[in-house]
């Protein structure tokens, strides 16, 4: 972070770093990867804008980047906070405050926003997914799978094949435990993202936190699986 009434850096995406923050400019969050696993191409772990601190010099709070990033928060001044990042499965509708950083977009691996000088809070990182794509029979390798996703806790694809989406349910638990069950050889794609992590509140002192970085992501193509998982 910047101590001279400046802005903090954004958070490193998937695909791209953030850039830095400073008295005159926006750190913006790093952009996200783009997968096409779905049968549409979307950004996963974007980064988090950073917080800004400012009298009108331009360094409002970053923006989030593309793939679910949240917008900085902003604290005084003209500028305004920064603007959630787009591009993924989903997108958070709910823009950061001037205070208060915007949280990453569920299931896209988006790092939070961050807060201001004043000690108000960072956004939460988003929660991560697990999409596999697989294909059964005589369906041609380059066919994309378009079925509309679904959550599940016991699958045993012997059925049409279809896209299986794992979600964390943002509950009071940490882990949602999902078992898939493989009863032959399966070409597999497979798509993990890990959750996005969060920004933090300012200390009171004009110092700006940076924006929280993008989820880790992983991507098969054709692999095979058969078995519980």
């Amino acid at each position: 972070y910047d101590i001279s009434y400046g802005g903090g850096g954004g958070g490193g995406g998937a695909g791209s770093v953030g850039t830095a923050g400073n008295s005159t400019s926006k750190g913006n969050g790093g952009n996200g990867i783009i997968i096409n696993i779905t049968g549409t191409s979307y950004y996963w772990g974007g980064g988090g804008g950073g917080g800004g601190w400012a009298s009108s010099s331009g360094a409002g709070g970053g923006n989030g980047g593309l793939g679910g990033g949240g917008g900085g928060a902003f604290g005084a001044g003209a500028d305004t906070s920064g603007i959630n990042g787009l591009g993924g499965i989903n997108n958070n509708s709910i823009q950061p405050l001037n205070t208060i950083g915007g949280d990453g977009a569920n299931n896209t691996g988006g790092g939070g926003g961050g807060g201001t000088y004043n000690a108000y809070a960072g956004g939460k990182g988003g929660s991560g997914i697990v999409i596999i794509r697989y294909l059964l029979g005589s369906i041609a390798t380059t066919n994309f799978l378009t079925n509309e996703p679904f959550i599940t806790t016991d699958i045993s694809p012997i059925v049409n094949p279809i896209i299986y989406t794992f979600k964390h349910k943002r509950g009071t638990n940490n882990q949602e435990l999902y078992t898939i069950t493989f009863d032959i050889d399966t070409l597999c794609d497979i798509l993990i993202v890990g959750g996005g992590g969060s920004s933090g509140a300012g200390t009171g002192a004009s110092y700006e936190p940076g924006g929280g970085g993008g989820g880790g992501i992983v991507y098969m193509i054709n692999k095979t699986l058969k078995g519980t998982y």
